[in-house]
């Protein structure tokens, strides 16, 4: 019976486990073998029925090592989050090409081809305040982020 499911581990690591898109979490927490290596390896040593309650514990901290992974990602994004400025916190000024940082509301764009002071093809650049009421803070036209 052993060999009956050591072969249907075989079969899921050699045509399922590829394709499927990810990893074993524990493999990749800890650096180890997979859970299907060790689970193998659990049925070789112990069978199935004898070997049961350490199946059930590797799933269990395979389960504990998703869980870590992705509170790790989750910090990660929360840190990138709040070092990188929103576009509407920091944006470059066209009138100048500065950028500047203030709220959405005060940060001010140009529009070329508009007429008035600065020159340059299209007739000059006026400056428009309040760049977000046409449709969101995605409407400004250059961001300075690094």
């Amino acid at each position: 019976m052993r060999r009956f499911w050591v072969l249907l581990i075989y079969f899921y690591q050699r045509f399922i486990s590829p394709y499927k898109g990810f990893c074993c979490a524990h493999a990749v927490y800890h650096h180890g073998p997979s859970c299907s290596s060790a689970i193998k390896s659990i049925i070789l040593e112990s069978g199935l029925i004898k070997g049961w309650p350490a199946i059930k514990n590797r799933f269990s901290e395979c389960k504990q090592a998703y869980l870590l992974i992705l509170a790790e990602k989750q910090e990660d994004d929360n840190k990138k989050d709040k070092e990188k400025p929103g576009r509407c916190e920091k944006a470059k000024d066209q009138c100048s090409g500065d950028c500047i940082t203030a709220p959405c509301e005060f940060l001010s764009f140009c529009r070329p081809g508009k007429g008035g002071g600065g020159g340059g093809k299209g007739g000059g650049k006026d400056c428009d305040l309040n760049p977000c009421d046409g449709g969101g803070c995605d409407t400004l036209p250059c961001d300075c982020s690094p």
